[in-house]
């Protein structure tokens, strides 16, 4: 990272590996050996508390690093002080802003974005994210072959944070071991449930064979049906927005997902759209109110949805 730091910043984004790489990085540039770093929390923390640490001189010019997260929810009538002091910060303070929402959007955030340098912490496409795979890896003496970073990324992929913590827990696993690693990632023990998006990623694509195979390991890892539900709802909530040329990424953050939007639309007409919303919103009081095996009624939504014609 540049040594060359400037007095504010804005993270948009909520890959939590990226933001704490990158405010370590900035404090053990500023803080060195002394100085001390800041963390308020919007909505736990008072905006006072923020607003008095940037006010408040150090009698020795010591230097800190100010976090403050959840900073959409900055109320109004604190607003303008911050970015009155962002007009004219001081010296021996960095402060950082943190928009988990990569999207997000107001009059605070219009007028502070010119003034602080806006930094992109999302979580990267799979490429990306293999490459800092490698890294973290090879940073911790711990060199992984591409095809377990392959794999981790594949079943853990949709934020660097999950592969990250994947690749710990196999070197606590392997008590760092190299030679251990393939009977681990092989072990039951290791086995992870498919995750949800790998199921809208199926679905977006009409594989109906991938998406009954990995809707059968979900349910088999008693993942909450509401939760395929509402992810898949998302999905097609996206698909209209994409049919009506509206900007992705309202109702889904997945970077996998977001990238193949345009294929998937490509897959279904907007009446197969609608026809599917309509589907799944039923599914849930359907599951309840009859007596139906769960399992087996939403295989035959999940072929509904990847074959379904217009009518």
């Amino acid at each position: 990272m540049s040594r060359e730091i400037v007095s504010t910043y804005s993270f948009f984004g909520k890959d939590y590996y990226f933001q704490d790489l990158i405010i370590d990085a900035i404090s053990s540039i500023i803080l060195s050996n002394e100085g001390e770093k800041n963390n308020y929390i919007i909505g736990i923390d008072k905006e006072e508390d923020v607003i008095n640490n940037l006010n408040s001189n150090s009698l020795f010019s010591q230097k800190s690093v100010i976090v403050v997260k959840n900073s959409k929810k900055i109320k109004s009538k604190f607003q303008s002080e911050i970015l009155d002091y962002c007009k004219a910060p001081t010296s021996d303070k960095v402060l950082i802003f943190i928009f988990d929402d990569p999207y997000a959007t107001n009059k605070f955030i219009d007028e502070l974005s010119p003034l602080s340098t806006c930094v992109d912490v999302r979580s990267p496409f799979p490429n990306k994210m293999r490459e800092w795979a490698k890294y973290y890896s090879k940073k911790n003496n711990f060199n992984l072959s591409d095809d377990i970073i392959n794999q981790l990324v594949e079943n853990y992929g949709d934020n660097i944070n999950n592969v990250i913590n994947e690749i710990d827990k196999l070197h606590l696993y392997s008590n760092g071991k190299m030679e251990q690693i393939n009977s681990i990632t092989n072990s039951n023990i290791y086995k992870k449930e498919n995750q949800v998006w790998k199921l809208l990623d199926s679905v977006g694509k009409k594989n109906i064979s991938s998406s009954i195979d990995i809707y059968t390991q979900l349910y088999n890892n008693n993942t909450p049906m509401i939760r395929i539900l509402l992810n898949l709802l998302d999905l097609f909530k996206e698909l209209i927005n994409q049919k009506l040329k509206i900007k992705e990424g309202k109702f889904i953050r997945n970077k996998i997902i977001l990238k193949n939007l345009n294929s998937y639309s490509r897959n279904f007409s907007a009446e197969q759209i609608l026809n599917a919303v309509t589907l799944l919103r039923d599914c849930d009081l359907i599951i309840k109110t009859t007596s139906m095996n769960e399992k087996y009624f939403f295989y035959s939504v999940l072929v509904e949805v990847c074959e379904g014609d217009d009518v």
